[in-house]
């Protein structure tokens, strides 16, 4: 296909999306007192090959009443979409990942990011090809029409803002958050403005690509993940981040809001050692609202947010000491008293059984379990409140 023609259709594409309404429900329907959908991430489920040990893994989450499942669209995606198909099969909704530093996305001879102590070879955004977004996608829809296979979400990139999701940003001796153009280097700025640019415009020919497909349930569209991690992880790992309100101002500038149903976030908060436990909750709730309350203000509708990811970590340490769910618990209790409560519609922890190098995260001990935090039906099985 021609760079000219794609072009044109990208062009095309654009018209048919800011004159056409939204396709099903109002996704921003959430408002103060509405139960928000509690899910669980598993990325690379995917990797899994064996049958028996991902179906294992399903029938565990919906044993707990796992409302949602978050995952990521690998190759082969025959094998995604089985899965896909089997979590359906146990009433979860799914919301499936479109990780954009996969190479299917592009060009042979593209330049990654060198690898560092930290961080693996990773791509850069800036050199993403929109045009193997589109075709993929379009097959990966074809797909699911013939095997009647109904994905409910799409989220386009995972942790665009920070280096280690982005090789258009560096790996330093001392990481940084970016807080305006001027802080980091003028080449690294004009590619990561680009990068923001080609997500925008996979965003976008993704949205066309159901528009122009047979299916009889059409995914609602995330925008792609922004995160802001603890600036001392950050400091001590090297990664670059742009802070989150910088790069959502991008993205709208290349008018993600015209593309997307819901935005979305990751809300990891970050603690001092042994803090107070009386001091917990209100806590998450100043970091939830110092990350939310710019970027709401940035986008000034009435669309949905997703936190997508979200989670506390086994070293977390509280004076007294208590139960990782009673943590979970008061983290969501934090999050239904902040000022973003009534635009959170879902958010999905991480993770239910991470690999051992991020095993930090690993949920199952606490997900998995007699004493669920899944409520049957919708929200947490929760007694603290907000």
């Amino acid at each position: 296909m021609g760079d000219y023609n794609f072009k044109l259709r990208l062009k095309i594409a654009l018209i048919i999306v800011l004159v056409s309404p939204f396709f099903g429900a109002d996704p921003s329907v959430s408002r103060q007192g509405q139960t928000k959908m509690l899910g669980v991430n598993r990325p690379g489920i995917a990797w899994v090959k064996s049958d028996q040990s991902w179906q294992n893994t399903i029938d565990d989450m919906a044993g707990q009443n796992v409302q949602a499942l978050r995952l990521a669209m690998l190759p082969p995606f025959s094998h995604t979409l089985d899965i896909i198909q089997y979590a359906k099969s146990k009433g979860m909704q799914v919301l499936v990942i479109v990780p954009l530093t996969q190479n299917i996305y592009y060009p042979k001879d593209n330049v990654s990011r060198e690898p560092s102590r930290e961080f693996p070879e990773i791509r850069r955004l800036s050199r993403l090809d929109v045009e193997m977004v589109d075709k993929y996608w379009s097959d990966i829809f074809l797909e699911c029409e013939k095997r009647k296979i109904y994905i409910d979400a799409i989220q386009v990139g995972n942790e665009i803002n920070s280096a280690q999701f982005n090789g258009d940003l560096p790996i330093l001796s001392s990481g940084r958050i970016v807080r305006a153009a001027d802080g980091i280097d003028e080449q690294t700025w004009s590619d990561f403005k680009l990068g923001m640019r080609r997500v925008v415009e996979s965003t976008l020919v993704i949205k066309k690509a159901i528009t122009a497909s047979d299916l009889k349930v059409r995914p609602k569209i995330l925008s792609g993940s922004l995160v802001l991690q603890d600036e001392n992880w950050i400091s001590k790992s090297g990664n670059v981040t742009v802070d989150p309100s910088l790069a959502l101002k991008l993205m709208l500038g290349y008018n993600v809001g015209e593309y997307v149903d819901i935005y979305s976030i990751h809300i990891y908060p970050y603690f001092k050692p042994f803090m107070n436990i009386d001091n917990f909750q209100e806590d998450v709730r100043r970091q939830i609202d110092g990350l939310m309350l710019p970027l709401l203000a940035l986008t000034n509708d009435e669309k949905s947010w997703w936190v997508t990811e979200w989670g506390i970590s086994s070293r977390v340490k509280t004076k007294p000491n208590v139960d990782r769910k009673s943590l979970y618990c008061r983290y969501l209790a934090a999050l239904d008293k902040s000022g973003a409560n009534s635009y959170v519609s879902a958010t999905f922890i991480y993770d239910w059984d991470e690999n051992p190098t991020f095993d930090i995260w690993d949920g199952r001990r606490v997900l998995n379990s007699e004493d669920s935090i899944f409520a049957s039906g919708s929200g947490s099985n929760c007694s603290i409140s907000p």
